[in-house]
């Protein structure tokens, strides 16, 4: 069988407002998703993403004319995806939807009070479990993590577990730069927020205990509100599911739970947010100490602006082919289009990973307010590595689901079908948990290239250390009579030397796990040997300082400098004429694959 040609390196950009329609973990660069794609298939054909998260690869296959079918357990996965693929007018939107609006916006000002209030600002209060005393995040004596009560001095620890309520310190109203402090108007505040603005019932849905992202036994989504909110959003929600037309019901539950998040207890207050905004500090279920508690018609009036845009966007560039999501775990969904004769051209698998995120409980945030029920049986065939309670060996697990899902993508690939994989990680046992599934069902590496990023922050572009926060993509075919995985593990000693020789010795140590992973997947090695690759650059490099390694041994005089290698490929692209960052970036990273890929 003939192997697949190495595809050029591209820059990833950064997302469209069509791909900006809800918050959504791990979602690719629709570019990079594009190029990939496009030079695989040579032709219309079925592309098949098993964890397709909010559906960017579903709409750029469809785009280039082929038929995509998209699987994904999650709810608030599957809605996203959905509307992406199916999106109404805005104008179809707002005519359904301005009414209710209208009716939110004089609820959620008369809930803040007689004045036009942005946020409210809250400290969390906590009880003293020596002298019983209340404290609050302000009052308390110490700082950061070691806080301590100031009348007996014992230690104290503000979180959802520990608060027996709130205190409002300060009110922020539209226009004005200055916060309230007043005593009266904070107390106003505290009242109005313990008060009830409308339906409850998201907030009892439960939480499972997770200590990992700070899930407590007991949880409820009502811990994450102020009363307020929370019968505010349930209010909107109540109306939002009662839209009868079904595409123009699944935009505004966008809007919806895109909101809610913002709306929760979950975003921190610094800095009087001039530094990086609102936001929800993921991963973890964590409400800071002093917080926000902001008036929804804020976010829910700036996301719709976003929204519209994104469905604009949407309906002025129709894909050519057909593309369609289903709510199912990948290897039930897959088990189905193989038995409907359903055989994929191109299977695009970016599988979860690791426990920092596990979508489907992060999830259950925005699910609440959707009505979508992703506890218990949901929970149980969700493939991701959970510290949740009850999970006996999340990694075991996690290895026996991908292996059941590399069966059925085997089962329903087409016979010189492409299987493309995304991963990025540096743990061990995430890449032996799915190279060995890969391997194990009849898989081999036809190539692998690492995706330069579409951002990257300054200081990491500038750190000794570097960030390398691209993601690898690799092609793999079905091995057929190819020889079997090799167990010679001098490509990979080889590349290492390489790599340390073109950074003078000194290599960051996240990028000599890289450059295993890439040397590993390029040559075809033995999954089962990938203990020993950890043990090779524990061999030939020495600790140099914290997140630095140093080559053990003299350097390759034939391989040129890093400094060198980049300053020439950049001069000759631009000997062709003007370059902008992208074509600079892609010249440079085609110059230097043998020394993975530096940064920007």
């Amino acid at each position: 069988m003939a192997r697949v040609p190495r595809i050029p390196v591209v820059v990833a950009r950064t997302h469209p407002p069509e791909y900006r329609l809800h918050k959504y973990w791990s979602r690719k660069p629709h570019n990079v998703l594009s190029h990939f794609i496009g030079r695989l298939l040579d032709k219309p054909g079925l592309v098949l993403d098993p964890f397709c998260g909010s559906g960017v690869a579903l709409r750029e296959a469809a785009l280039l004319g082929h038929e995509a079918v998209g699987l994904d357990i999650n709810p608030a996965a599957v809605l996203i995806s959905h509307v992406t693929l199916n999106p109404p007018s805005s104008d179809d939107l707002l005519s359904v939807l301005q009414p209710v609006l209208e009716q939110l916006k004089d609820r959620c000002f008369k809930a803040f009070g007689e004045r036009p209030v942005k946020y409210v600002v809250h400290q969390l209060v906590t009880g003293c479990p020596n002298c019983s005393r209340e404290v609050s995040s302000r009052t308390a004596s110490g700082s950061g993590r070691k806080r301590t009560c100031p009348y007996c001095g014992t230690s104290l620890r503000f979180n959802l577990e520990t608060m027996i309520a709130t205190r409002a310190e300060a009110v922020a109203l539209m226009g004005e730069a200055e916060l309230d402090r007043e005593a009266s108007s904070c107390l106003e505040q505290d009242r109005l927020s313990a008060m009830s603005w409308g339906p409850e019932q998201a907030g009892e849905g439960s939480l499972q205990e997770n200590r990992r992202i700070l899930a407590f036994e007991g949880m409820r989504i009502w811990d994450l509100f102020t009363r307020r909110n929370l019968g505010l959003l349930g209010w909107f929600s109540r109306q939002v599911q009662g839209i009868e037309k079904k595409e123009i019901r699944d935009a505004a539950k966008l809007l919806l739970s895109a909101s809610s998040a913002q709306c929760s207890r979950l975003i921190p207050y610094r800095n009087k947010l001039t530094t990086g905004g609102p936001a929800w500090s993921v991963p973890g279920f964590w409400v800071p100490p002093v917080h926000l508690e902001t008036n929804p018609w804020v976010h829910v009036s700036a996301r719709l602006r976003r929204l519209c845009s994104g469905l604009e966007r949407l309906r002025a560039n129709r894909p050519k082919g057909r593309a369609r999501v289903m709510q199912a775990d990948a290897t039930e969904g897959m088990k189905k289009l193989a038995s409907a004769g359903s055989r994929a051209d191109l299977v695009f698998l970016d599988p979860p990973y690791g426990d920092s995120i596990p979508y489907l409980e992060f999830s259950s945030l925005w699910n609440a307010f959707l009505e979508n029920d992703t506890q218990g049986a949901a929970l149980e065939r969700d493939l991701s590595v959970s510290d949740r309670k009850g999970v006996a060996n999340p990694w075991k697990s996690y290895a026996e689901g991908l292996r059941r899902v590399m069966d059925r993508v085997s089962s329903v690939m087409a016979r010189d079908g492409k299987l493309l994989v995304t991963f990025n990680n540096n743990d061990l046992r995430a890449w032996d948990a799915l190279l060995s599934a890969i391997q194990d069902t009849g898989f081999r590496c036809e190539f692998v290239t690492y995706q330069l990023p579409a951002v990257v922050p300054a200081k990491a572009c500038f750190s000794p250390k570097r960030s390398y926060v691209g993601d690898l993509y690799a092609v793999f075919a079905k091995r057929g009579d190819a020889p079997a995985p090799s167990r010679d593990l001098r490509p990979v000693a080889a590349a290492l030397r390489r790599a340390a020789s073109a950074r003078r010795g000194l290599i960051a140590e996240n990028l000599a796990r890289r450059m295993v992973a890439v040397a590993w997947l390029d040559n075809d090695l033995d999954a089962k040997l990938l203990e020993q690759g950890q043990s090779m650059v524990e061999s030939m490099f020495s600790k140099h300082s914290p997140g630095m390694l140093k080559l053990i041994g003299p350097l390759d005089d034939e391989i040129a400098p890093l400094e060198d290698l980049v300053r020439g490929a950049a001069a000759a692209r631009l000997c062709q004429g003007r370059a902008n960052w992208e074509d600079l970036a892609e010249a440079k990273a085609e110059a230097t694959l043998e020394l993975v890929i530096p940064d920007a």
